[in-house]
């Protein structure tokens, strides 16, 4: 079944392994380095003279970084934000499965996936189904159209990825990861 993506979705770009930087030479160097993570949330602080709009700035490990915050921020409160994927898809809990319990089923291209029936769920209540991503946060001086390339600790290589014309917070997109 086809998935509904949210506003807080993140556009899901596809990926191509690239070789290691050390390895690549001169083009290394013509390919920003971006950050990557699991899905997760963003939480910051925003300030108290915050009106819809303006720019946050917050600290990350590759140094200040300038967010445009949704609606829904509010100045003086922390905003709590879901840096995710779109869903691949949407399940249905089969009759007899239960929170806990792992359904396999098979994705059009043949390719075996397990998925755990979340917390809270009942038979016949959908849930959505989220593709294996990263997130990745936009270097510094990158856009839309920019290739940026990133380092996967579970996979132990390196991707490159260009960055698509729709980011969250103005800095991050997900990336789709291939199977191992």
């Amino acid at each position: 079944a086809a998935s509904e993506e949210t506003e807080e979705d993140c556009a899901v770009a596809e990926v191509q392994r690239c070789r290691s930087p050390r390895r690549q030479g001169a083009e290394a160097e013509e390919i920003p380095q971006a950050l990557v993570s699991g899905p997760g949330f963003l939480e910051v602080s925003v300030p108290p003279t915050y009106k819809f709009g303006d720019e946050v700035f917050m600290s990350s490990p590759s140094g200040e970084v300038a967010l445009r915050l949704p609606a829904k921020a509010q100045a003086g409160q922390d905003f709590r934000y879901p840096l995710r994927p779109a869903p691949e898809f949407q399940m249905e809990v089969p009759y007899g499965k239960r929170p806990g319990d792992v359904v396999s089923l098979s994705r059009p291209n043949g390719e075996q996936i397990a998925v755990e029936v979340p917390e809270g769920m009942q038979p016949g209540e959908r849930f959505p189904v989220y593709p294996p991503a990263l997130i990745v946060q936009v270097p510094n001086g990158c856009g839309p159209g920019d290739v940026v390339r990133f380092a996967s600790r579970d996979l132990r290589c390196w991707f490159k990825a260009t960055v698509p014309a729709s980011l969250q917070l103005g800095r991050y997109f997900a990336v789709r990861m291939p199977s191992r």
